[in-house]
């Protein structure tokens, strides 16, 4: 049996103590210096102003009531996340592509919204509005529309101002874009044979068709599939030959292409 020198089994017992001690020791100070550095990136992010955005600018806005679109950013700001962290309204942390996109759903009479950030503690948002072509009036309810059959809002029942007004008699409140195609061709070319618009009536039992009653007194029944520029070059040359003080028919069928009929 061989002898055993206790001295030297205590020497590496507290040897292997001490390393413990000091991993421990170590290991400690190191999760407290990450909690501190932690705790410190989350003061001076949330709770100190060094990137609180405190600053909206607008620009672009003309018939929208800004305060609107102001208090709804300001709550989206204050909104906190685990009962004390607002992170919208840290700068590093704000989106602001989807922050438009939702205003954008929000308000349909805008074409486009755009945030920039102003480091460090600014947002400007740059609005483009929808420039109405007219009045959509689904039977009773009217709204504005533009060129790109988009409509919004509530729009007064009027004919023959400076808005086209469109009588959609059909059952489906639905701005389709064939319709609107050949309204909008509609507009672009009557001006250029000097008749104006009064009213554009889609009748409820009639498809593919539009009744365009004028300034004139009379309507032009126009078929939304046929050459709709064509047609109304006919109509101007039907007129230059054939109008005068006597003429007013009730309407001009300009329905069947290469020709023009009228009672």
């Amino acid at each position: 049996m061989r002898p055993v020198d206790v001295k030297q089994l205590r020497h590496a017992d507290m040897v292997a103590r001490y390393r413990d001690r000091r991993f421990v020791l170590r290991t400690t100070a190191f999760i407290g210096s990450l909690c501190a550095i932690m705790g410190g990136a989350l003061y001076l992010l949330f709770f100190l102003p060094a990137f609180t955005i405190n600053t909206l600018t607008f620009s672009g806005l003309q018939t929208i009531d800004p305060s609107g679109i102001r208090t709804e950013i300001e709550s989206v700001l204050h909104q906190k996340k685990l009962k004390y962290f607002a992170v919208n309204k840290n700068i590093l942390f704000f989106n602001t592509a989807v922050f438009s996109q939702q205003i954008r759903s929000e308000y349909p009479n805008l074409k486009s919204v755009t945030a920039t950030k102003d480091f460090f503690h600014g947002l400007i948002f740059n609005f483009q509005e929808r420039t109405p072509l007219g009045v959509w009036c689904f039977r009773d309810d009217c709204k504005f529309f533009d060129d790109e059959g988009v409509a919004w809002g509530r729009a007064p029942h009027t004919s023959g101002g400076l808005l086209i007004s469109v009588q959609d008699n059909r059952s489906q409140p639905l701005i389709d874009q064939e319709t609107l195609s050949a309204i909008r061709t509609i507009v672009t070319v009557m001006p250029t044979i000097g008749v104006g618009i009064r009213t554009i009536t889609i009748p409820v039992d009639i498809q593919r068709e539009v009744r365009v009653t004028t300034t004139a007194g009379y309507d032009l029944l126009v078929d939304i599939d046929s050459n709709i520029p064509v047609q109304l070059h006919a109509l101007k040359v039907f007129l230059d030959q054939k109008a005068g003080p006597d003429f007013h028919p009730a309407y001009i069928d300009l329905r069947i292409e290469g020709r023009l009929y009228y009672k």
